[in-house]
């Protein structure tokens, strides 16, 4: 009775997750080298080098591959006759379908010659939706570990000074809404331990600052949809250290792993190849900043000595015109003199842990948990 319960909930769990988890996918025409169409080509989408979803063309050359999780994917189409065409870097975003197109070459006939495998990059449409979505690469380039700071760089998003609040289609904080791999993150102001993940987990993220569906509830501002890296199909890390070299006193190490849990034998396959069936990716990442956000104009504090006579008395002693004694603060007659510039304000230290994991569960190339 517990064994069939638990099939059950399962069960119910998959096809939860099949049907409301990842609503994207890629669609696209096969064409030969005379732009006609080829059925019965085999078109399979791969991430992290694990086959996520796959589909045959049909008779006028079309092909659909949903539902896929957003994020990078490596497109193979193979047909008897015809070079192996793959296409890299294909950037599916979160919500919406992605349009990719194939064109075949038969390949040559003669003997001990090869079959060429053809590789090109995906290229980005020059004209698309309102929403920006940053990849993973784009990510990376930037001078910044928090999500909010990335997001800022979006047509129509606001930030005052970096490392502050952002404000969306000119709505209040609270109406920016943040969704981390489909599950929606409760962002308190001032506090985004729930939100900045750690650096190199992030596979995308998508930007959609107005035109906000109803799916998405009351959402005044605007949309941050975080996809974050998942599994590999072989073991895979690194760390990596960081340490200011311009007087900051800035340190970051992080560590990051993945790879599979559960691998099954393919059916079929005579070379007795196992696909990962369930995976996991791991990243933790510690800060200790001294100045997170230095000024270009440096930060001012008050000299040490001047520091130790306000110490010694806070209060300094008038006697105004008509005699009587009165005393004021000590810091009010501080002047430009009593102060200096430095890099590492006192008392301004930042520690904090950043620790994101995701496993990933595919029992059947259409169903994803």
């Amino acid at each position: 009775m517990i064994r069939t319960l638990r099939q059950l909930f399962l069960g119910v769990l998959l096809v939860f997750a099949w049907s409301s988890g990842f609503a994207q996918g890629i669609y696209g025409r096969v064409l030969d080298e005379k732009k006609q169409p080829i059925g019965s080509a085999i078109v399979q989408a791969f991430q992290g080098g694990i086959v996520k979803g796959g589909a045959a063309t049909d008779y006028e050359g079309n092909f659909e591959i949903k539902p896929l999780e957003s994020g990078y994917y490596f497109l193979v189409v193979t047909y008897l006759g015809y070079d192996t065409e793959k296409i890299k870097d294909v950037v599916v975003p979160p919500n919406d379908d992605i349009k990719v197109d194939f064109s075949m070459s038969p390949h040559a006939v003669e003997a001990n010659v090869k079959k060429p495998i053809i590789v090109r990059a995906y290229k980005k449409p020059l004209v698309g939706t309102l929403d920006h979505t940053m990849t993973a690469e784009e990510i990376k380039t930037m001078p910044t570990s928090q999500i909010a700071d990335a997001a800022a760089t979006s047509p129509g998003s606001y930030q005052q000074k970096r490392g502050g609040e952002i404000n969306m289609s000119g709505a209040r904080v609270e109406g920016t809404l943040y969704i981390i791999d489909g599950v929606q993150v409760q962002y308190i102001a001032g506090n985004r331990s729930g939100v900045d993940l750690a650096s190199g987990s992030v596979e995308q993220m998508e930007v959609s600052p107005s035109g906000i569906e109803a799916k998405y509830g009351d959402v005044s501002g605007g949309v941050v949809n975080i996809t974050t890296k998942g599994a590999t199909q072989k073991y895979a890390g690194g760390v990596t250290a960081e340490h200011s070299l311009d007087g900051y006193n800035n340190s970051m190490v992080n560590v990051r792993l993945s790879g599979p849990i559960w691998k099954q034998a393919i059916k079929g396959d005579s070379n007795h190849t196992k696909k990962p069936v369930m995976g996991f990716s791991l990243n933790a990442e510690y800060h200790e900043d001294h100045n997170r956000y230095p000024s270009y104009f440096g930060d001012y504090v008050v000299k040490s000595d001047v520091l130790n006579k306000l110490q010694a008395k806070p209060l300094t002693e008038v006697v105004d015109n008509t005699g009587a004694q009165k005393f004021f603060l000590s810091s009010q007659y501080i002047d430009a003199s009593d102060l200096q510039t430095t890099k590492v304000p006192p008392h301004d230290n930042i520690k904090e842990w950043r620790l994101n994991g995701k496993i990933n569960y595919q029992p059947e190339e259409s169903i994803s948990v």
